[in-house]
């Protein structure tokens, strides 16, 4: 594993370097066992074949015995998965398998191992290694614990302390496995305004300094300074609770990854559409994830870029290609027996060609059914206004008075989602820091809201008081106060509080307050009153910075298929073919890296791409950064993470408890007030799964085949669709 491994190549190193490959029984094969935590990791950074490769066998619906094979055990150190292990071993004469190697998760209790060492398991057991990677590595600089129902545990309206205790617990162990990967003894810091030290920040951060502690007396070595994934000086951490941000789980996101998981249903993390072939249509299924060039590269554009780049792409690629044209019959070609070559050419072509046509299938059919989703909800009418409420100012740049006069129109409008009328409401409440019962009494009634709707908006009191109030109960100074310099409409003569410099559009101009707190952080400009430490750092502990370079240098030439310009994650060109705005715009605004003509270099958009990033050299300019939110990251703070990371030339990394997105987080504060909500984890009920349970879910290939509506896009016309996401106006262009 190379110095630029990213926190998903280096789970994906324990897993099948560290765990599967130093098992060499004598027969060779090995059969992999697993349960449905470690599923869900493996699958994270893993496809079917790197298991295969390693002497993995066994495929079968249903487990049989191998008592002449052993067995890897990859499993979590919770009851069931330990119980299921034994009975693999507890009848008597039959054994499942020969011998087990036994590979936890993260560290098993002394109950744990006091189970094994009673059972008629226990001469079975040839090894047993804790390689601490219980977290899930969803992206190259994100992770998640792939626990949702930590947000009702500790936000429901008659918390268990008990419940919440054992919640920070599970928490700083997962987080102990991501130090533990990353060889990172970090320091601690957490977001307490008040200082009162009871809030969610705190208890986390207080649980997590003592699991570290504990770690590092019984490894005084950890972390080892040759750990060439390990970044110069001592890294920070910094968490915080979701209420820190109320206003990014709630706005409409125009990004390709944010708008994708926020107005398209996804089954699994799979996209599903019907494709048209010539006498019938088929369904198409395919899974998105970082295995897409395209989508690894285009993830984090807003959408109307997006979309300017797979049109254009695809129809130069067909251009520039003589087989791909062949195969589309857009050219007769010579006749007879000169034909020959052509035919050569195409038939050595067609199985790229393919490939190529099935990824870019894929692509546009997302961009144009979010387009209809868009054009049918009128979001850009509904995303100019909670843009407005959420920076306090239009897109000409004129203060908010009155946000109550625009909400109005939408709220009377019956053709706008019951759901996008509750994020609405919900924004101005959280925007205007809380509004009088009679004017709330009165917008709902506007809304024509269920009671359970209502509910949704009325349990936002439940994420605390003083950073959500529905109510004008505090003095909104009191509140901006407690909130202190990240606050959402920002401070007079601040314009980085309201203006997204990476998003040139009216409808992306709000600014994650996050984001801002990483930037803070990265300038040594955080505030230790709203970010205390839990272990007061030495002096200079925090101050080892070197002076990023400005340069990237290439480790690999730019991959060239078909004449399209392809990101192989080691070069820093563009893969664009059509310039779009994503760094420069109508109003051609000056920033950072730009020429005098507003544009930034071509590499710097593949920056963005966490492949395209040479993390050796960012770890030599200075500590990482880990960032976790309690209760659910946005897309939108996922992607100021790669911001960020890009601009400071330093690694950042961002972890929560799961992923939020809009809808669902909406329905789980409908139910928010209720003491019957069912809770736990569905891991700790699920059996143990043999290997194919990985072809199944890890191998996930496309079922697209070929199809006329690959080549239905017309760049021009879907140019001129998206152009309402750049509704620019002169007087924009004067202040900015």
């Amino acid at each position: 594993m190379t110095a630029t491994s990213s926190i998903k190549d280096l789970v994906k190193k324990k897993i099948l370097v560290d765990m599967i490959r130093s098992i060499q029984p004598e027969g060779k094969w090995k059969i992999l066992v697993i349960d449905a935590n470690s599923l869900a990791i493996l699958n994270s950074v893993c496809r079917l074949n790197d298991v295969l490769d390693e002497n993995v066998t066994y495929i079968s619906r249903k487990r049989q015995a191998f008592p002449q094979q052993e067995a890897i055990y990859f499993i979590s150190p919770i009851e069931s998965s330990i119980q299921a292990f034994i009975n693999d071993f507890s009848i008597k004469g039959k054994p499942q398998y020969s011998k087990a190697h036994i590979f936890c998760t993260s560290a098993a209790s002394d109950d744990l191992f006091a189970m094994v060492k009673t059972s008629s398991a226990l001469p079975f057991v040839k090894n047993w290694k804790e390689i601490n990677v219980d977290f899930i590595a969803l992206e190259k600089q994100v992770f998640t614990f792939n626990m949702p129902e930590n947000f009702v545990t500790n936000y429901t309206a008659n918390p268990s302390q008990e419940a919440i205790s054992e919640d920070m617990r599970a928490m700083a162990k997962k987080m102990l496995s991501v130090f533990s990967t990353l060889a990172e003894s970090p320091i601690i810091r957490y977001y307490d305004p008040s200082n009162l030290k009871v809030n969610k920040s705190y208890q986390l951060a207080t649980a997590l300094q003592t699991e570290l502690d504990n770690f590092i007396k019984e490894d005084p070595e950890f972390p080892s300074k040759d750990a060439e994934y390990r970044a110069e000086g001592k890294g920070t951490v910094i968490i915080v609770e979701r209420n820190f941000d109320m206003v990014a789980p709630l706005l409409h996101e125009f990004t390709y990854q944010a708008m994708l998981n926020d107005l398209l249903v996804l089954k699994n993390g799979k996209y599903s559409f019907k494709i048209e072939a010539e006498e019938d249509q088929k369904a198409g299924m395919a899974t998105i994830d970082e295995n897409d060039d395209i989508w690894r590269l285009i993830r984090h554009w807003h959408f109307a870029d997006a979309v300017e780049y797979i049109s254009g792409t695809f129809e130069k690629f067909i251009s520039n290609n003589k087989a791909a044209a062949a195969a589309l019959g857009h050219n007769e070609g010579p006749q007879g027996i000169e034909s020959l070559n052509n035919m050569k050419d195409t038939l050595s072509a067609l199985p790229e060609f393919q490939e190529m046509k099935t990824k870019f299938s894929l692509h546009i059919n997302i961009c144009q059914e979010c387009k209809t989703v868009f054009e049918q909800r009128n979001l850009n009418l509904l995303a100019g206004i909670e843009q407005n409420l959420a920076t306090g100012e239009t897109a000409e740049g004129k203060t908010v008075r009155n946000g109550m006069q625009d909400l109005v129109p939408v709220l009377y409008d019956k053709s706008v989602p019951n759901v996008d009328k509750i994020r609405l409401l919900m924004l101005y409440i959280i925007c205007q820091d809380g509004i009088n019962d009679n004017d709330r009494r009165k917008l709902l009634e506007y809304a024509k809201l269920s009671i359970e709707e209502c509910q949704a908006i009325t349990n936002l009191s439940l994420l605390g008081l003083r950073l959500v109030p529905l109510t004008t109960s505090l003095e909104k100074k009191q509140v901006a106060d407690l909130r202190g310099p990240y606050t959402y409409r920002g401070k007079k003569g601040d314009k980085r509080r309201t203006t997204n410099d990476d998003m040139a559009y009216d409808l992306s101009r709000y600014v994650p307050l996050l984001k801002l707190v990483m930037e803070d952080e990265m300038s040594q400009t955080i505030s230790q009153k709203y970010f205390p430490f839990t272990v007061e750092p030495p002096t200079n502990a925090t101050l080892k910075r070197n002076k990023a370079s400005n340069e990237i240098k290439v480790s690999s030439q730019p991959q060239v298929v078909n004449g399209v310009l392809m990101g192989t994650g080691q070069n820093p060109y563009s893969l664009r073919t059509l310039r779009a705005s994503w760094a420069s715009s109508p109003t051609k605004k000056k920033i950072s890296g730009a020429d005098d003509n507003g544009k930034k270099p071509e590499n710097d958009k593949l920056e963005l791409d966490p492949d395209a990033l040479l993390l050796k050299e960012y770890r030599k300019n200075g500590p990482r950064l880990i960032v976790f939110v309690i209760g659910g990251m946005t897309y939108s703070e996922m992607r100021s993470c790669y911001e960020v990371m890009r601009d400071s030339r330093r690694e950042v990394i961002i972890g929560s408890t799961h992923i939020l997105k809009p809808q669902a987080f909406v329905e789980t504060l409908k139910d928010l007030h209720k003491q019957d909500i069912k809770l736990g984890n569905a891991a700790k009920t699920n059996p143990l799964l043999s290997r194919n349970s990985i072809a199944e879910i890890v191998e996930a290939p496309s079922t697209l085949t070929s199809s006329n509506s690959v080549y239905s896009m017309n760049p021009e016309k879907e140019k001129k669709n998206f152009n309402l996401f750049r509704k620019k106006t002169a007087t924009t262009a004067v202040k900015k």
